[in-house]
């Protein structure tokens, strides 16, 4: 699609915008209706709109640039006004440098490009010389690799907004269309603008101010915990290396997360504790508390422990029974986490008005012996692997709730908690479990829609 509206503006030959992209979208639906729920086609469409609209006024306005010039500046502009929002509703994630990169990269891709089409023609002629012009293309390549590398490493190289909702999508679009159908608001541009940072902004602001939620991320067995108070976010331990890039980083992202305020390691497990290395290094951590307590020390902690110092955090070990604030909300309440036993780790969270109590991994004498102990909390929700449960140790909690990080539950802990009346949930059968003050626990396995394409 972007092909022909490029030929057509380079060649400033008359188009109907409109007809001729309705006109390749519906041969390509022919061909494979699918597509319109693919987000690669949509953004496809979304950008080469943007060319065929949005390209004409803007190197217009840039007239007193030579057009070669313009038209480098018109084209990433015009597709990213035209694919932002939509990579904000799915992705929750802007590149500020973007616009930089595609004005700078161009002339590399032109070359690449084209020295890649010769080089193939050339090939089917003598394999020998069209190997020869395909080994010039190493230095574009490599230039092109540089300045990628170069901007990724810049500070704010991507910032995490959160994504919006499909009205502030649909607001975003509207406003797009009024101001390439009227050229009274074209010349209103900066108040068009402000109008559209109001729209992603305002509500993202309004969130922060008053959110409060907890978040059980699906991590197979591994017990992942997100708490979000006021704009302050709390990580209770990483999972593995694949559940950290994939399963974490993502849902912060699309939470507007940009830093951790306080990250808590439970596990000492070294498989359970490989995915803070790439979440270190993605994210800045403020606060890190290790409670860890294993002879020897998991071989990677010295590795953390100099990740969140290299951001000037705070790395500190936890002892048992020590009591950590890891948030505050407006009220004064803090969210408070206590290490009761070490290994295998039992770990009592105070959130709002709910205890928690993060169980780990215990065989059923050890259950019994836990539930001996004297003053054990009173707990709301009882937060566990998915494995056996003992009728002792069930009866001496009483949880209300139970929450369990695993595919499956075992059979009898499940019969256990029913017949107990206990609320049940899994999120291998529930996806992500949230918590608020105001809506109480809710599944997200089927309201998650961020992943999915527009269409």
């Amino acid at each position: 699609m972007g092909v022909g509206a490029l030929v057509a503006l380079l060649t400033h030959r008359q188009v109907k915008p409109l007809g001729s992209l309705l006109l390749a979208a519906t041969i390509l639906l022919i061909i494979n209706p699918l597509w319109i729920w693919d987000l690669g086609f949509q953004l496809s469409f979304l950008a080469t709109l943007g060319l065929l609209v949005t390209v004409p006024p803007l190197v217009k306005n840039l007239d007193w640039l030579p057009s070669v010039i313009a038209a480098l500046i018109a084209v990433p502009l015009a597709a990213l006004l035209w694919t932002l929002p939509l990579q904000l509703y799915v992705f929750g994630m802007i590149a500020p440098y973007s616009v930089v990169a595609n004005i700078i990269g161009t002339p590399l891709i032109s070359l690449i490009s084209l020295g890649g089409f010769l080089s193939a023609l050339v090939a089917l002629i003598s394999p020998l010389a069209g190997s020869a012009i395909a080994g010039l293309l190493y230095y574009p390549l490599q230039g092109l690799l540089e300045l990628v590398r170069f901007l990724n490493a810049l500070p704010a190289s991507s910032v995490a907004l959160g994504t919006i909702s499909l009205m502030q999508l649909l607001l975003l679009y509207g406003l797009i269309g009024i101001t390439c159908i009227s050229s009274r608001v074209q010349m209103r541009g900066i108040f068009v603008g402000v109008i559209a940072l109001t729209i992603i902004a305002l509500p993202i602001w309004q969130t922060r101010l008053e959110q409060f939620q907890v978040t059980v991320l699906v991590a197979d067995q591994e017990q992942v915990l997100v708490i979000q108070d006021q704009g302050q976010v709390t990580l209770v331990n990483s999972g593995e290396t694949d559940t950290a890039n994939f399963t974490i980083l993502p849902f912060l992202q699309k939470q507007g997360v940009n830093q951790v305020d306080w990250a808590v390691a439970v596990d000492s497990q070294p498989r359970f504790r490989s995915g803070w290395v790439p979440i270190l290094e993605s994210l800045p951590v403020k606060r890190f508390y290790d409670l860890a307590h294993s002879e020897p020390l998991p071989t990677d902690t010295q590795a953390i422990a100099e990740a969140v110092q290299s951001q000037n955090g705070i790395y500190e070990v936890v002892s048992t029974e020590q009591r950590l604030a890891v948030g505050a909300t407006g009220s004064g309440e803090k969210t408070t986490i206590e290490l009761i036993k070490a290994q295998p780790p039992i770990v009592q969270l105070q959130i709002k008005d709910r205890t928690w109590l993060l169980l780990g991994d215990m065989p059923p004498d050890e259950q019994n012996q836990f539930a001996q102990r004297d003053n054990l909390p009173q707990i709301q929700v009882l937060w566990w692997s998915g494995e056996p449960l003992t009728p002792r140790l069930v009866d001496v909690l009483q949880p209300k709730v139970a929450i369990a990080s695993a595919e499956v539950i075992e059979p009898q802990a499940a019969k256990l908690l029913q017949n107990a009346q206990i609320e049940l949930y899994w999120t291998g059968r529930d996806g992500a479990i949230q918590w608020t003050p105001e809506q109480g626990f809710e599944t997200t396995l089927e309201a998650n829609r961020t992943d999915a394409a527009l269409f």
